[in-house]
């Protein structure tokens, strides 16, 4: 099939998308104060059971490899997601979770059965700022449920990888390092630094807007958390730490 836009024309020989993204909902148990749902006009929902039974199908049928349920809303909110999670891994996708973590420990045995790699998202390290930040939600719960998931792990030798998605702005750039010293304490195999997007012309709390927030995340934390942390790749966007094995 080609695609003729204008003098560009585009051949596709047998392509076809590897990963394909599937938000579920875009409700959510939170209201966190960098997300972009805050910018969100739309009524909220979720996408019928048939239909997601139907996507999984189509998309196993042209060969996708990798499924990530992600999106505005909060997955585990989903009311099928266990079932949802089982369809996928039973169709032969690598299964990737993005979550907040608050509800973990009502699924632990579906993530850990049917989850190739958990991303739970974590922006600060400390109770205070994580709780200003994640409205509605406590740190000491999150690690609360990682802690059951990686006990519930050691016992059934089911090992979904776990990453930490930390979005990183003026307000908690300087709660990194201590990010950094909860993923090494909970086995997290990645952390992943994102950072804040502002929605419309909000720039205040935006660390890519401001120079001297880029120098100052380029002084204090990354060398230290390249030689702390392992390997590190980096993006205008993401700066990716993986530990040294």
């Amino acid at each position: 099939m080609n695609v003729v836009d204008g003098e560009w024309e585009v051949k596709y020989r047998g392509s076809k998308p590897q990963t394909v993204i599937v938000e579920l909902t875009t409700r959510c148990n939170l209201s966190c104060r960098h997300c972009f749902r805050n910018a969100m006009m739309e009524n909220l929902g979720d996408m019928s059971r048939s239909l997601v039974e139907k996507l999984l199908k189509d998309l196993a049928s042209v060969g996708v490899k990798r499924v990530v349920f992600t999106g505005f809303g909060e997955p585990l909110v989903y009311p099928y997601i266990d079932q949802v999670l089982e369809q996928a891994k039973s169709l032969g996708f690598e299964v990737v979770l993005n979550t907040n973590g608050t509800l973990l420990d009502r699924y632990i045995e579906a993530i850990a059965e049917f989850v190739d790699t958990l991303v739970v998202s974590i922006e600060a390290g400390e109770e205070d700022l994580y709780k200003e930040i994640r409205r509605g939600a406590t740190l000491s719960k999150v690690l609360k449920n990682l802690e059951l998931l990686n006990k519930f792990r050691s016992v059934t030798k089911w090992s979904p990888i776990i990453e930490f998605w930390y979005t990183i702005g003026k307000y908690n750039l300087d709660s990194l390092l201590k990010v950094i010293d909860l993923a090494q304490r909970m086995g997290v195999y990645r952390l992943n630094v994102s950072n804040y997007i502002p929605i419309a012309s909000n720039n205040e709390n935006c660390c890519l807007c401001d120079p001297s927030c880029i120098e100052k995340l380029r002084k204090s934390s990354y060398g230290g958390l390249k030689a702390s942390y392992g390997e590190a790749t980096a993006s205008p966007l993401l700066i990716a730490y993986t530990p040294s094995r």
